[in-house]
């Protein structure tokens, strides 16, 4: 885990402990995915192309990015299941709460 991230995560236990689901909505308006990964340092996983997962060693192309009514979500290989939306990429990539994943996002949508 990069010192950047790390440091959000430490503030979260001394921050705000709840966001409101508008507040919530906003932020995944405001800072798509594409744009969650590239602050975390994944950005040559953010591409509509299968690729290589983030979440786990693998030589053949798990992870693909797509577009959906709601934005873009993620999904990987049935061995993991992961899949979802920004909180959810935050979720499983560094190991959070969804408590957590929610006060780093909306931290890195602006929203304090």
């Amino acid at each position: 885990m990069n010192e950047k991230i790390r440091k959000h995560i430490e503030a979260l236990t001394t921050g705000r402990k709840f966001y409101s689901p508008e507040e919530i909505k906003a932020s995944k308006r405001k800072l798509p995915l594409t744009q969650v990964m590239k602050h975390v340092g994944d950005a040559a996983f953010a591409s509509e192309k299968s690729i290589a997962s983030p979440f786990h060693p693998s030589e053949r192309p798990l992870f693909k990015l797509y577009r959906t009514r709601w934005g873009i979500r993620f999904t990987c290989c049935n061995k993991c299941g992961y899949e979802g939306d920004q909180i959810d990429y935050l979720k499983a990539r560094f190991q959070l709460s969804t408590g957590e994943a929610i006060a780093l996002f909306c931290r890195f949508a602006g929203i304090k």
